[in-house]
């Protein structure tokens, strides 16, 4: 029971960075580099008040939360752009495949077994995609929309890669602190970037800022919290399709969005094939 709702709480918070984002991007496009360095600097904060009395200095961890820290700088950078051009739903969805890329290189590169219902739930990840991508090209080209989509597809893809090559060599190890790297990284490049940028953020964008790093710092844990779980091959199946879910009940109660018939049974498709595939 615990566990179940640990997993609903990742889905929420996995939702609520995307829900704090678009909010500030209605306000304002022009402090992204402010916004998601007071966003990292959040979940900087929280992960590393959690693992304070337990935290490691490991120089090879270091190196691969650097790493991901930049993948994920990529991916919080452009999937802002992306949110503030285009629709939630299917931003988040279309990102949420990038699964296909950890996936892949697990079997390709670590010789991890890829099971019958998995090579099922890849094909219908496929079919899903392309139910889902049919769109007004409008929305593709005028807005940069599908550009910043792409980017932040790949880096969510290859964020998994590098934490999976971590903790190969490293198992069970040091992933708090690999966050804690990671988070460090991307706040620093950030201020550094953003030094002398961009206008006084308004007290919203503030507050959306925040709101959103909690999201991500808590969501982040419970992940960890989740990948150590004895039940983790069912509750990461249920956290993907609830995150799929809530998504799209969310974008329709707070941004009005819909899906026609054919992208909303790519949807459903597409709910199945995530949960097939991390069976």
């Amino acid at each position: 029971m615990i566990s179940m709702i640990t997993a609903v709480l990742s889905a929420i918070c996995n939702v609520g960075q995307s829900v704090f984002v678009k909010l500030s991007t209605e306000k304002s496009e022009k402090n992204i580099l402010q916004f998601n360095a007071l966003k990292a600097g959040t979940a900087l904060i929280l992960f590393f008040m959690i693992s304070l009395y337990h935290f490691q200095m490991h120089l090879p961890t270091m190196l691969y939360g650097a790493l991901y820290g930049l993948a994920l700088l990529a991916s919080m950078v452009s999937g802002y752009l992306a949110l503030g051009k285009g629709p939630m739903a299917l931003t988040s969805i279309i990102t949420s495949y990038s699964l296909i890329i950890p996936c892949v290189f697990g079997a390709v590169y670590l010789n991890e077994e890829i099971r019958a219902l998995q090579y099922l739930g890849l094909i219908l990840l496929f079919a899903s995609m392309g139910l889902i991508s049919r769109i007004e090209n409008k929305l593709i080209f005028q807005k940069n929309w599908l550009f910043y989509v792409i980017i932040t597809f790949v880096c969510n893809g290859v964020c998994p890669v590098i934490q999976k090559l971590h903790q190969v060599h490293y198992p069970e190890k040091f992933r708090q602190e690999f966050m804690v790297y990671a988070l460090f990284v991307i706040v620093i490049l950030l201020l550094l970037i953003s030094a002398g940028k961009g206008k006084k953020q308004k007290k919203t964008e503030i507050k959306y800022a925040a709101l959103s790093g909690i999201c991500m710092g808590l969501g982040n844990y419970i992940t960890l919290l989740l990948s150590s779980s004895v039940n983790a091959t069912v509750l990461f199946p249920i956290v993907s399709a609830a995150t799929m879910l809530l998504n799209y009940i969310i974008s329709m109660i707070l941004f009005q969005e819909r899906f026609n018939k054919i992208q909303f049974g790519g949807f459903i498709i597409g709910i199945i094939s995530i949960v097939l595939i991390k069976l």
